[in-house]
């Protein structure tokens, strides 16, 4: 195993010994020190390190040699190569020569241990928990989504940052917003070293060595270690030891299962996109994936995601609310396909509640598209969400004094409904959404399915929704002007209610379907 020369200055000074003139080339390598004087014809009194720079090896018969000089004369240093270490100590020479002997080899041990662990199958706890002893420090490590990995069970953190990461499992939004603004996402993305602040840098008020752990080329961990004291050179050098063996422990995992990289994100992204042709293929995928081809589907996108720091944060946080929504990330969106039984719509409503509760809590926007019959339906519904999402941004100031006492009033500024909304997208002139709306006039949207019953059993419901629309639900009138008894009206109106799936009393859905109207006729 080498080590880099800094690692010898370093554990000198740990031993009280004051260093006169250190090496010019710290980052040169060395695997053990001999205080022999008949080594190569060495003089007595000094510490022998055979240096393996890139020229030499450890193969060669005459390595090229850097002494370690304990003389209190500082001109000494003059006789002194470039790498050559002279200190002032009292202490004799074989002793300094053992103890950094002594602590290279439980820096080998150690290292060695891990390793075994590693192969043993362990996890990232396990590590850091085995590093305490070397390290002597706090060290977190965290998930891109900010969320908690592992910490150092028995060093706690010392700032109030990682207590809070410790005490809650993941960072605080405070400190992920101070993060975005200050651009360090950005430049963990091509962190590919170790860093270490030596001072307090603008999220921790302490000296701190941090790692980034990437995952097909994007950054997706974070090993953290926070110190009092500024990391000296054997701290970054053990601290990267660690950070190899994580690595792996984190490849492994992500290899495993990760609920945000399964494989139904990729069969969903290319439904969202159209390319599954075919119902025969669709069942297929989707059988595969634990997904039903039919029952009641919902989309909703959550927009805003940098408010709270990433994408993956929001969506990593959507899912410990509501794990039973299947997931996808799309550019700076998080796509939610949520699905039930088709007579369970109970379930529908408290998943959607979920969703929109944990959007409220983190001030993001998300929109919702309407409930639709057949999985193949999708793109069709995330189009509906992302068209919620857009002018419910724009729009939903207006709704403010509407909602007052209503359980909506919660939800007004960041859960936007397609039904509320498609009106402005309808009748937005500076925008083109006419391939949207042939599409969703042409497939199941709630008047074409009340067409389609009409057809099959010979009845009028179209008309007498119509009607009841344009009377603005006044029962009574309806009877008037479509010549039935209130009875024969009321129950018309049940079946309905039943097919196009919406409550008619919701002034809404009424706009929504009068809508619909303008634009089939």
């Amino acid at each position: 195993m080498h080590f880099p020369l800094d690692i010898l200055t370093n554990c000198l000074s740990e031993q009280g010994v004051e260093i006169v003139k250190a090496p010019a080339h710290p980052k040169n390598e060395f695997d053990w020190v001999t205080s022999v004087s008949d080594f190569l014809r060495a003089p007595a009194g000094q510490i022998i390190v055979p240096v393996f720079d890139g020229i030499s090896s450890s193969t060669s018969l005459t390595p090229k040699i850097v002494t370690i000089r304990s003389r209190a004369d500082e001109a000494a240093a003059e006789a002194l190569a470039p790498d050559d270490i002279l200190v002032r100590t009292s202490l004799p020479v074989a002793l300094l020569a053992d103890r950094v002997q002594r602590f290279l080899f439980q820096i080998i041990q150690w290292n060695d241990k891990m390793a075994e662990m590693v192969d043993a199958g362990c996890i990232s706890m396990d590590l850091l928990k085995e590093s305490e002893g070397m390290l002597g420090a706090y060290v977190g490590l965290s998930d891109a989504t900010f969320s908690y990995i592992a910490h150092t069970p028995d060093i706690p953190p010392l700032d109030d940052v990682s207590t809070y990461f410790v005490e809650h499992g993941n960072y605080p939004l405070e400190a992920i917003q101070r993060t975005r603004e200050r651009g360090l996402m950005k430049r963990w993305e091509n962190q590919d070293w170790t860093v270490a602040h030596t001072r307090p840098n603008e999220i921790i008020p302490y000296p701190t060595v941090s790692r980034v752990v990437k995952r097909h080329g994007a950054y997706a961990a974070h090993l953290l270690l926070v110190s009092e004291k500024a990391p000296s050179a054997s701290t970054r050098f053990l601290f990267d030891l660690l950070a190899a063996k994580v690595e792996h422990c984190l490849r492994r995992h992500w290899r495993m299962e990760n609920p945000l990289d399964q494989g139904h994100a990729y069969f969903l992204e290319a439904l969202y996109k159209g390319n599954i042709y075919g119902a025969d293929q669709l069942a297929e995928h989707a059988e595969l994936h634990g997904i039903p081809t039919s029952g009641s589907f919902q989309v909703c996108v959550a927009g805003s995601a940098w408010k709270v720091g990433s994408c993956d944060y929001l969506a990593k946080r959507m899912l410990e609310r509501e794990p039973r929504c299947k997931m996808v990330i799309q550019d700076d969106q998080v796509v939610m396909l949520l699905c039930a039984a088709a007579d369970d719509g109970e379930l529908l409503d408290e998943m959607e509640r979920n969703l929109f509760e944990t959007a409220r809590l983190m001030n993001v926007e998300i929109g919702a598209s309407e409930r639709v019959g057949e999985l193949a339906l999708a793109s069709l519904a995330l189009e509906a969400a992302k068209l919620a999402l857009h002018y419910g941004s724009l729009h939903s100031s207006r709704y403010i004094p509407l909602d007052e006492g209503t359980p909506q009033e919660a939800f007004t500024h960041t859960a936007f409904r397609f039904r509320r909304y498609f009106p402005y997208c309808a009748l937005d002139q500076f925008e083109q959404h006419s391939k949207f709306i042939t599409r969703l006039l042409s497939t199941s949207n709630p008047l074409a399915r009340l067409q389609e019953a009409d057809r099959k059993r010979n009845s009028n419901d179209l008309e007498i929704l119509r009607t009841y629309l344009y009377l603005e639900g006044k029962v009574n009138a309806v009877c008037n002007k479509l010549h039935m008894h209130r009875n024969t009206v009321l129950y018309r109106l049940e079946k309905i209610r039943a097919i196009v799936s919406a409550d008619l009393d919701d002034s809404d859905v009424r706009q929504y379907l009068r809508t619909l109207f303008f634009l089939m006729t």
